[in-house]
């Protein structure tokens, strides 16, 4: 009888566990499950441990009219503006213009358009899909080194360690895909040979609206997201077939819904665009079907979004465009954008960040983060 009591107890104790941790896992599928919900006890503020500004000086000319993709190499931050088909390098520390990669045209090292890009530790490589190419830049001086021939016309494009690429393909009522393979997401050599395909889909399955981006990546973790999953999926670079998803407790997702009208998506619960990911923390941009995007910092210890301060906001993260390891990466285009914000109370750059902002240069606002919340934190 003891020994039956104290099995009981033992599976009571771990049933306990089980409920107590946040983080679920659909047990059938393998798949982790968080939660969006708001916290009661904690601020984005809590998990801030500073903001610093990066003034970005025009370079020859070229004003960036918007951040649509921002990648560390070495020493430089390297920036793509797809609208104006430009990438910019800047020094990291000093934020001194380095390069411009500013290539619109039909010759040996030009592109058509600037379709997406991304860099490894020594090149950068801009895929242009009008004329189903890519072009490789070396990634410290922006000089051209060779094009090859695409094998398809992808959404978005990331390094593998390896030398290979990983290119997205998603179907949104055109096909854009290989002959005979419907899928996602397609994994290349270095020399561009398609080498595997994950997350196929059926002939008559498109998502019903299309994103900015579709990959993210920090270190060697590259995030993947489209409508196809209520949630995002995360790869090695070193082998993206060996990934996990986790999955969003949406009450009233898209998953599964394929013949959806665009114009309804609004009163579905999605992610926006797939998460910008450092260790224990992800900023998160989805819609709970009321058609207004939602911003957050999510942590992996609180199991939530951790929402703005509402007094002090010296600390509070404007929306983000890239992450660097621990930090998370701002952007402001304009002197009038930066100094609203700062009369709302956000954190004052220096007088020289301010000068070049004035000069209709820009700045990024560098929030570098904690992964646990402090012990010392007041409820």
């Amino acid at each position: 009888m003891k020994n039956i009591l104290k099995s009981v107890a033992i599976i009571c104790l771990m049933l306990i566990s089980s409920c107590a941790n946040t983080n679920k896992t659909d047990a059938e599928k393998g798949i982790d499950v968080i939660s969006i919900n708001k916290s009661g006890r904690f601020t984005s503020d809590t998990l801030v441990e500073s903001v610093t500004y990066l003034g970005l000086k025009p370079l020859d000319d070229c004003e960036i009219s918007g951040i649509d993709k921002i990648v560390r190499v070495d020493s430089l931050y390297v920036i793509g503006d797809f609208r104006r088909g430009i990438i910019c390098a800047y020094d990291s520390e000093s934020g001194n213009p380095g390069f411009i990669i500013n290539n619109i045209g039909q010759g040996p090292g030009e592109y058509s358009e600037l379709s997406c890009f991304c860099c490894d530790k020594s090149r950068i490589y801009v895929v242009d899909n009008r004329r189903q190419q890519m072009l490789v830049y070396d990634a410290l001086s922006g000089k051209f080194v060779e094009s090859k021939r695409m094998p398809i016309i992808p959404d978005d494009v990331e390094s593998l360690d390896n030398g290979g690429f990983l290119f997205v393909t998603v179907p949104l009522g055109s096909r854009r895909k290989l002959p005979n393979s419907n899928h996602r997401v397609h994994i290349s050599d270095k020399d561009l040979n398609i080498v595997d395909n994950l997350f196929e889909y059926k002939d008559d399955e498109f998502d019903p609206i299309g994103q900015r981006y579709y990959l993210t990546k920090n270190n060697n973790k590259i995030v993947f997201g489209s409508l196809m999953f209520d949630g995002y999926t995360v790869m090695d670079d070193r082998d993206p077939s060996k990934y996990h998803q986790v999955k969003i407790d949406f009450k009233n997702g898209l998953q599964g819904k394929s013949d959806i009208d665009m114009r309804d998506v609004k009163n579905y619960d999605h992610l926006t665009l797939p998460p910008f990911i450092s260790g224990n923390n992800a900023i998160i941009s989805y819609t709970l079907g009321d058609g207004y995007i939602e911003y957050g910092l999510w942590n992996k210890d609180v199991n939530g979004i951790l929402p703005m301060p509402s007094d002090n906001i010296s600390k509070a993260i404007m929306p983000v465009v890239g992450v660097d390891g621990d930090k998370f990466i701002g952007y402001y285009d304009s002197y009038d954008r930066y100094k609203s914000a700062v009369d709302h109370g956000f954190a004052k750059a220096s007088e020289s960040v301010e000068d070049i902002l004035k000069s209709e240069g820009s700045a990024l606002v560098i929030y570098k983060m904690r992964q646990q919340v402090p012990s010392n934190t007041e409820n």
